[in-house]
Parts: C-alpha cells; sequence; structure tokens
C-alpha cells in the first residue's frame, strides 16, 4: 500500500480531489478495482501508466478516453 492508497483508506470522509487523484501514477488499477464506490475520474484514469488493455477491455461499461 502506498501512501494514497493509505490516506484514501484511512480519511474516506475527507473531500478528496477526484480528478487529482485519478490522474496519480501512483494509483494502481487493483485499488480502483477493490473501490467501486470511489468516484473515480475515467478521463485520467485512462492517462494511467498502469493501465492496460486487459482493464479496459475488463470494463467497457466506462467512460474511457
Amino acid at each position: 500500500m502506498n501512501t494514497l492508497t493509505y490516506l484514501i483508506q484511512t480519511y474516506p470522509e475527507k473531500k478528496w480531489d477526484w480528478e487529482g487523484i485519478s490522474n496519480n501514477p501512483t494509483l494502481t488499477m487493483d485499488f480502483i478495482e477493490k473501490h467501486p464506490e470511489i468516484p473515480w475520474v475515467w478521463y485520467w484514469i485512462s492517462s494511467n501508466p498502469h493501465i492496460t488493455m486487459e482493464f479496459i477491455e475488463k470494463h467497457p461499461e466506462k467512460p474511457w478516453n
């Protein structure tokens, strides 16, 4: 668990900048999948360096960029 995911899990009630977090390169696809309740900004997740075609194909309902 990295610092970002630790903080999100420890303080879920905070008013997070989900656009900025969705654009964070330390965010993993595994964390995103485990937390579908988070209002992810898929435009920014689309540019995450850890994203794979497998992940995109697994979630065709998302508004990919």
